[in-house]
């Protein structure tokens, strides 16, 4: 995964003589329900390292680190469920028009690795997963932006493993959520 972050750098600054470009993004959520006694939350967190592919700086090509978890506490002594996953991949982000407000992303992460609890038992989870986001950023200085973005998430599961025992899965996570992110462009 490291040789392959480094390459998709090395190329895409070397052919397009290209700035840097770093994004931070996050989410967090947390709703109580004391009618029906139970709590959930959940935060994301991404950072992205990348380089402009065009003259005109629309386009950069990255490597993205997604960390996340969620935690769902159903009634009063029943046990957590919580779900915890780091998620490794590329990234593309296109900005629309000169001024690069708006902008569109799209990122495949084939390393998906994280834990959950299940009935109580602990599992190692393993897969890939898919993010497409949609946003847009306001230039606070000429090289810091900040911004929001809506983005659906798709975490495919393709193996679990509680202790020495491996077993093939075809389970999903679906999210939807907002995220604020900020970024710096070093030129």
């Amino acid at each position: 995964m490291k040789f392959l972050f480094a390459l998709i750098l090395l190329i895409a600054t070397t052919l397009a003589q290209a700035a840097v470009y770093t994004q931070y993004s996050f989410f967090y959520y947390t709703d109580t329900d004391n009618n029906q006694d139970f709590k959930y939350s959940t935060m994301r967190n991404s950072l992205m390292l990348g380089a402009e592919l065009s003259k005109d700086l629309n386009m950069v090509l990255g490597w993205n680190a997604m960390m996340w978890d969620r935690k769902y506490t159903p009634s009063s002594g029943s046990q957590n469920v919580p779900l915890s996953m780091t998620e490794l991949g590329p990234r593309l982000i296109y900005f629309w028009g000169d001024e690069r407000i708006f902008y569109n992303s799209l990122v495949w992460n084939p390393y998906a690795k994280g834990k959950r609890t299940v009935s109580g038992t602990s599992e190692d989870i393993s897969g890939y997963s898919i993010l497409a986001s949609a946003g847009f950023a306001f230039k606070i200085t000429k090289t810091f932006r900040g911004g929001f973005a809506i983005n659906y998430h798709t975490l495919k599961i393709s193996e679990k493993t509680v202790g020495t025992t491996t077993t093939k899965l075809t389970e999903s996570y679906n999210t939807l959520y907002p995220s604020v992110e900020f970024s710096y462009l070093f030129k």
